[in-house]
């Protein structure tokens, strides 16, 4: 996790953690290692010195029906060609207000100064549905964009940074758009070569929102968010009567809260044991109930300008952000935009590269989401898969038969580790691990559940440090001594059985230890730390992928799955379906493949447990004229975009990072792809 508090306090507002979120906290914080110039951006907001800075009006607008034709078509109409004078006049510091003759496009509402550069804070105005922009009702997003010393005067590009989740926003995305510009080679006068911009997309939380003036904040937090909002919480008061029987329904009124009687989920794991057909079955009937219920929310309801009735839901997705970046590139008055995709991120640059090839220059998608075949079922399966490959690789550097590559003497889990976490799970199915609220003998003690234990394993490999970290966890399980064990059981409910203080939106509530059960982020719809509420990703990834089911063939598909994975990848499998089983939306399947002229790279770790390197394996084919790099890694990120020599995590010490730094600074630089294939081998252990 993030040890810089200033971090912590400023820039980490709603952390995400799962799978599709996390790549960004390893960002961050090799950015705290005072590597990077863009260090000085993660400080007090309540600091900067805003400045609002004007814009000049729009340039006349381009026709609409110039916009949906290809480029070469467009070269050859002169009313589909933007004048010189407006080529000119608006550039990445003075971004066109108005691209379609609508209203739609991006104003810099304030700027932050820095040592090395400048901040600017926008609004990027856009249509809802961009098939009807001139009756559309209008979407206002976040939009952050830093220019190093210099860029000024620069003919710079753009890089635009998206860090995944798909609940991360803008800050993230700048900050790794601006890692990868930092290291890139300068241009001829010494300056950056790209502007460094980050988007929050629909629906997702606001990063910062605070940073922006009163009538800007006012704008973006107009905009419905996916997750539940804190005037939704209740706070009942404790009554040792109801002690362990407390409902969902007490901590919120929200509608798009878990029915009571829900487990707790996140992205890979649901509190439920995966073998109990029964418990999986509630869990997916009670998900039927949530969904009905938070698509019928008056929140989502909008109308346009011709009284068209729109459900906002029905306008995420991954390819409605492909339309949004593409009105960005056009207000910005740059003709092509590059893309940095971590995770999630990468289905964004995927879509953006299919949707707008010509539009396209450079396209670097790491630690890939599935790109063929976008279908509920597959997703679930190869989150499964990437899950059970991380376990066994995490239990297998236990063991001493590579020296070379493993530590055998820090790992405790015996001679066997696979035995010994066979008998943990068995231990947690029955008689389970329990912990006392405040250690009192006249409380019951509240149960750890079997899918916690999977979800915080997961969410330590793909955050933390494996072999430091993640097999201690195991360790303190399995420990004969009882204080061990129970503090490591009460981090874990900690950390999932907490929700926000409705009464006071600093503090936060840990339900286990004050009403003795487990009601968390994914209970009420609102993220705190681990604590995730799961909508963002639910809401998003429910618009890419399709396969709707039937209560009765998503039983027969969860079937095949047990008789596939065994735990924890069963949670992998149960997080991820559960989520899109049976969302209400009408599918837009994500877009990915088929590049000829632009540049794209696409990396991956041989053990991510998040985005599973098959994933990235058929990233490679859906891109024909790409290139592969591979490194043997563990974890979820390849950290390339970082200064060469720093590492994201200590189980990354050992692998040759520096040929494979010099070559994703050569594709920034100068388009140059690496040999297909390129291997970024562990020369040495993976424990230090």
């Amino acid at each position: 996790m993030l040890k810089d508090p200033l971090i912590a306090r400023h820039v980490v507002s709603r952390p995400q953690t799962g799978p599709f979120a996390c790549a960004w906290f390893a960002l961050l914080a090799a950015a705290t290692l005072g590597a990077l110039s863009i260090a000085a951006l993660l400080i007090d907001w309540s600091a900067m010195s805003l400045r609002v800075t004007s814009a000049d009006p729009a340039c006349h607008p381009i026709p609409l029906y110039c916009r949906r034709l290809p480029e070469y078509q467009r070269k050859l109409m002169p009313e589909c060609s933007v004048p010189a004078k407006c080529n000119r006049k608006h550039n990445p510091l003075n971004p066109r207000r108005d691209v379609s003759g609508y209203g739609h496009g991006l104003e810099w509402t304030g700027a932050a100064s820095f040592a090395n550069g400048t901040l600017h804070l926008g609004i990027l105005r856009t249509p809802l549905y961009h098939r009807k922009p001139e009756s559309s009702p209008t979407v206002a997003l976040s939009v952050f964009m830093y220019t190093a010393t210099g860029q000024e005067a620069a003919e710079s590009g753009v890089l635009v940074g998206h860090c995944g989740g798909p609940s991360s926003g803008a800050l993230c995305g700048v900050i790794l758009s601006r890692a990868a510009a930092a290291t890139a080679k300068k241009d001829n006068a010494g300056n950056d070569m790209y502007f460094a911009i980050g988007i929050s997309q629909r629906g997702v939380q606001i990063e910062n929102a605070q940073a922006y003036d009163a009538a800007s904040r006012a704008v973006l937090e107009a905009m419905p968010r996916l997750q539940c909002t804190h005037d939704t919480l209740k706070l009942p008061t404790p009554d040792p009567a109801r002690w362990g029987k407390y409902r969902v329904s007490d901590f919120s009124s929200c509608s798009c809260a878990l029915p009571d009687g829900s487990p707790a989920m996140g992205e890979t794991w649901v509190d439920v044991d995966p073998s109990d057909a029964a418990s999986v079955e509630g869990y997916l009937r009670r998900l039927q109930v949530r969904n009905t219920r938070c698509d019928g929310d008056p929140k989502w309801a909008m109308r346009g300008s011709d009284g068209a009735r729109y459900n906002y839901l029905d306008y995420l997705g991954s390819n409605v952000l492909a339309h949004d970046l593409n009105l960005l590139r056009d207000a910005l008055g740059v003709p092509k935009l590059s893309l940095s995709g971590i995770s999630y991120g990468t289905g964004v640059g995927a879509a953006y590269g299919s949707i707008y090839r010509d539009e396209l220059d450079r396209l670097k998608l790491d630690s890939n989401v599935l790109p063929s075949d976008p279908e509920s079922k597959e997703l679930a399966f190869g989150a499964a898969r990437g899950l059970e490959q991380g376990v066994d690789k995490l239990l297998d550097m236990c063991v001493a038969r590579r020296s070379r590559q493993y530590n055998h003497t820090e790992c405790a889990l015996g001679a066997d580790p696979w035995a010994a976490f066979d008998a943990l799970v068995a231990e947690l199915r029955s008689p389970g691990l329990f912990a006392k609220a405040g250690g009192r003998d006249d409380l019951a003690p509240v149960r750890l559940g079997l899918g916690m234990v999977g979800g915080y394993l997961s969410t330590c490999m793909n955050l933390e440090s494996w072999t430091t970290t993640c097999t201690n966890i195991l360790v303190d399980l399995t420990s004969t001594d009882l204080a061990r064990r129970q503090a490591r059981v009460e981090e874990i409910l900690d950390a999932f059985c907490v929700i926000p203080n409705a009464t006071n939106a600093t503090a936060t509530v840990v339900t286990w230890r004050r009403y003795g059960v487990c009601i968390g982020g994914s209970h009420v719809g609102i993220t705190l730390g681990r604590s995730d509420s799961f909508l963002d990703q639910t809401g998003i990834i429910g618009v890419d992928y399709y396969g709707r089911r039937s209560l009765k063939s998503a039983m027969r598909v969860y079937r095949e799955a047990l008789a596939t994975f065994d735990y924890p990848a069963t949670g992998a499998f149960l997080g991820w379906f559960g989520a899109t089983f049976d969302w209400q939306v009408t599918p837009d399947p994500i877009r990915s493949g088929t590049l000829e002229k632009a540049k794209v790279l696409i990396a991956g770790n041989l053990y991510d447990p998040g985005t599973a390197i098959g994933w990235t394996l058929k990233m490679r084919q859906a891109f024909p004229n790409s290139a592969l790099l591979i490194s043997q890694a563990v974890g979820h990120g390849t950290g390339m975009p970082l200064i060469a020599g720093m590492d994201m995590r200590n189980d990354s010490a050992y692998i040759d990072w520096g040929a494979c730094h010099a070559a994703v600074d050569r594709f920034w630089a100068i388009g140059e792809l690496p040999l297909d294939g390129m291997i970024c081998r562990q020369e040495g252990p993976v424990q230090r």
